[in-house]
């Protein structure tokens, strides 16, 4: 997921990031939503479909 963001010349910063940020992620909805893995697949989606849309050309 970060090449395809990185490839794509977004400004993604290297540092303060954690090891694991999508378990810190999860970890996160769990605490702040009722159906943490649903939230959570659904924000994949959807970053997936920005990233697909990115490398198809329909984002500039």
């Amino acid at each position: 997921m970060r090449r395809c963001l990185t490839s794509a010349d977004l400004d993604i910063p290297k540092s303060h990031l954690v090891a694991e940020p999508e378990l810190a992620l999860y970890a996160h909805f769990q605490n702040s939503q009722d159906d943490a893995y649903s939230y959570y697949n659904a924000l994949l989606d959807n970053l997936n479909s920005f990233c697909n849309a990115l490398e198809l050309g329909k984002i500039t």
